[in-house]
């Protein structure tokens, strides 16, 4: 989803070239910097920006947010993010994220520099709502690339049942 963010100056060329007027509104919030949304997303899902970069949903920016203090807290070793992955008939599914975990295997003499450290690869997707095509590009990957991807979702808010 993009989002414009006009100065002043964007103000005054808008206007100018336009040859109309900005509802007063509208003006000050575009003096202000305020993000204007140019189209709701399909499902509802709120496009949000975090360190510079950009992302889908909330799920997805509060997801990153979290892998980020994990990795300080050295209980992943790196990650990243929008992996592609390859599918018949051109189609490119991406995951949102692979994380990179140590291998935990008790013993204390496993070199993690080493080429032979052993780690465990793991693929997630942040989803808020599932749509067939997505469940089935999710089941090529598996099948094609022999992994499992782990579906992250929002907890939902249920409304109180009156008795």
């Amino acid at each position: 989803m993009a989002a414009i963010r006009m100065t002043e100056g964007d103000l005054a060329k808008f206007q100018q070239n336009s040859g109309r007027g900005v509802a007063p509104a509208a003006e000050a919030e575009m003096a202000r910097g305020v993000t204007a949304r140019l189209r709701k997303n399909k499902y509802g899902a709120h496009s949000t920006v975090i360190d510079g970069k950009h992302f889908d949903s909330k799920l997805e920016a509060k997801r990153y947010q979290e892998l980020v203090l994990l990795e300080g807290a050295g209980e992943v070793m790196w990650f990243l993010r929008q992996v592609p992955f390859a599918l018949p008939g051109g189609v490119v599914w991406r995951a949102d994220f692979v994380v990179v975990l140590p291998w935990t295997t008790g013993s204390a003499d496993v070199n993690p520099l080493s080429a032979n450290y052993p780690v465990v690869l793991r693929v997630e997707d942040c989803k808020g709502y599932d749509t067939q095509a997505g469940k089935n590009k999710i089941k090529q990957v598996e099948e094609l690339y022999g992994i499992h991807v782990l579906l992250l979702r929002a907890a939902r808010k249920t409304k109180a049942r009156r008795k």
